[in-house]
């Protein structure tokens, strides 16, 4: 009898094609044990344990129930659901209707009832057991053990496939609840590393603050010490003397070392940082390597090096920073002098190959280890390391070239046979063409006169406002100093001048309010003022011509720089109409 559209008759071939199939990604899943357990229901006569008997004796695992309630409770892990008619007129079977109602969406326990056969009393509970169930099986008594073996056995293989898709069920739950650990671990690593960012932002910000002043509190002596130096090469009795003037020199020579060493350091961090950028003009190469030249000169000297410069005729031009520019030829050469003996060879060579302007500078020296090449340009890295070596430093100068190279869009290489055949340092940058349309490079004045020109040099440092009033007075202008910006203030108010020469970082009140408060002093608004400071970071100098500024010169005291500006506002105030 069929009880509802959802009763399924079997006919009688061979049902186990109808299950079987060539997918096998499911294959590692599949029923645990316990999950084939046949649940067997029949409440009158012998009829529950002639069935187990049967199921047993064909290697079914069977388990008997008489109570609907406890079938209800173990539906979830059997295999299938053998029952005789009755079971529904039990009071506890609504349990059981109700527990096959609810099964989980995988589920859909094959229930196989055994029925009495023609119109059944009990059509109505086998319409609500086939809604339930949802897979119902109805076999009419009586029947042949082959048809109960073969139903059960394709109930079986259906259930099977259900714990397939249960396994799948939960790894998929499993793979979920993953993915969400997984995303809350990315949230959190990404957050560990926003945190760790904001650190190593201000671990650079405090390392940047902490250069900035360490800097500025090394130039600040160093500054007095190269413009005395200065100053002795420059008196008539030093130069007359063969003791003193080599020992000026010599003093001069090593502050000018130290300051070269402040600013590559503070360049090099700013560099790493992204923070350096360039005075972009069209710059003679030559111009550069002449000004690095006459700043290494000395030390040559001294070792009585020889430094030979092979030049074309044609002037050679690049886009790029001149300053930055002379730092890459100064520490070649300087590293060149250092690690050359005395009276050694230095060879510079400047051409054109190409689109390329080259720059090459090689010496007879001490020359570098093979193994050590690669690392050459690397920071703090050192061919010797040794607390015993020979020549000191702190292996900042070859790197900080590489990347100001690397700025100007270049290449920089280094080539040696090794220890004790010299070394070979090869420039590349890209050439500036047309050359004719810009110049750059000019070489300094031939002499400095400031002609009557009357500065304010204000500096919280007396040494340093001393050093100016003495160069100064010797270059031909007239000098008012102060040593504080409200000394400076009370002169003003009395005194004449023309430009004034100022610190920044000064107690009590900084340049920056010193500028502004002197624009506020009758005939005083629109004078010229320079800065003279240690700081010299480029957010420093921005700063100061927001401030109103009109130039940034950098302590330690470039003597002919400070001469050469002052002296172009010497000469246009004598141009100026009486």
């Amino acid at each position: 009898m069929e009880a509802s559209a959802k009763l399924t008759s079997l006919s009688p071939a061979d049902p186990a094609d109808s299950f079987m199939g060539d997918d096998t990604r499911l294959d590692k899943y599949g029923p645990g044990e316990g999950d084939e357990r046949v649940i067997v229901m029949a409440p009158l006569g012998l009829d529950a344990r002639a069935i187990a008997d049967l199921l047993t004796a064909n290697s079914f695992e069977v388990a008997i129930s008489e109570d609907p309630q406890k079938t209800a409770a173990e539906i979830g892990h059997a295999g299938a659901l053998v029952m005789t008619e009755e079971v529904l007129e039990f009071t506890q079977a609504e349990s059981l209707l109700d527990a096959l109602m609810r099964q989980p969406p995988w589920s859909e326990l094959p229930v196989i009832i055994l029925t009495s056969g023609g119109a059944s009393r009990l059509a109505r509970l086998l319409d609500l057991a086939a809604q339930a169930a949802g897979s119902v099986t109805l076999l009419e008594r009586p029947i042949s053990t082959d048809t109960l073996l073969r139903d059960v056995n394709v109930a079986l293989r259906s259930r099977r496939r259900q714990y397939q898709v249960r396994d799948l069920f939960d790894e998929q739950i499993r793979n979920q609840e993953e993915l969400r650990k997984s995303g809350e671990q990315l949230r959190s690593l990404l957050s560990q590393e926003r945190k760790l960012r904001r650190v190593a932002d201000e671990a650079n910000r405090l390392k940047d603050e902490f250069l900035a002043t360490l800097s500025h509190e090394l130039r600040n002596p160093l500054n007095v010490i190269l413009g005395y130096s200065e100053l002795l090469l420059r008196m008539d009795e030093v130069k007359a003397s063969s003791r003193l003037l080599p020992m000026s020199e010599a003093l001069r020579r090593n502050a000018l070392a130290q300051s070269y060493l402040i600013r590559d350091l503070l360049e090099l961090s700013r560099l790493r940082s992204g923070k350096l950028s360039l005075n972009l003009e069209t710059v003679s190469i030559l111009t550069a390597l002449n000004n690095a030249l006459e700043t290494v000169r000395a030390d040559a000297q001294a070792k009585e090096i020889s430094i030979a410069v092979v030049a074309p005729e044609e002037p050679l031009f690049v886009t790029g920073d001149l300053l930055r520019l002379e730092q890459v030829v100064w520490n070649l050469l300087s590293n060149a002098v250092k690690f050359t003996p005395q009276r050694g060879r230095i060879g510079v060579r400047l051409s054109r190959e190409g689109d390329e302007v080259v720059v090459v500078i090689e010496d007879n020296g001490q020359g570098i280890d093979p193994a050590f090449l690669p690392n050459v340009f690397e920071m703090f890295r050192q061919g010797d390391a040794r607390a015993s070596r020979e020549h000191t430093g702190l292996g900042i100068g070859l790197a900080l070239v590489q990347q100001l190279v690397k700025l100007h869009k270049g290449s920089v290489t280094a080539h040696s046979e090794g220890v004790g055949t010299g070394a070979t340092f090869t420039v590349r940058l890209p050439v500036k063409t047309p050359p004719w349309m810009e110049t750059a490079g000019k070489s300094t004045l031939a002499h400095n006169d400031l002609n009557g020109l009357t500065v304010l040099a204000v500096d919280d440092d007396e040494d340093t406002t001393s050093l100016l009033r003495t160069l100064l007075e010797m270059s031909g202008g007239e000098v008012l100093t102060a040593n504080s910006g409200g000394e400076a203030l009370e002169l003003a108010k009395d005194a004449d001048f023309d430009i004034v020469v100022s610190d920044i970082s000064m107690p009590g009140m900084d340049g920056f309010e010193f500028v502004r408060r002197l624009r506020s002093v009758p005939g005083k608004e629109n004078v010229r003022v320079v800065a003279l400071t240690g700081f010299g970071r480029q957010e420093d100098i921005e700063q100061a011509r927001s401030e109103g500024f009109i130039g940034h010169l950098t302590k330690p005291l470039d003597v002919e720089a400070l001469l050469k500006f002052l002296s172009s506002f010497a000469e246009s105030k004598n141009r100026e109409p009486r």
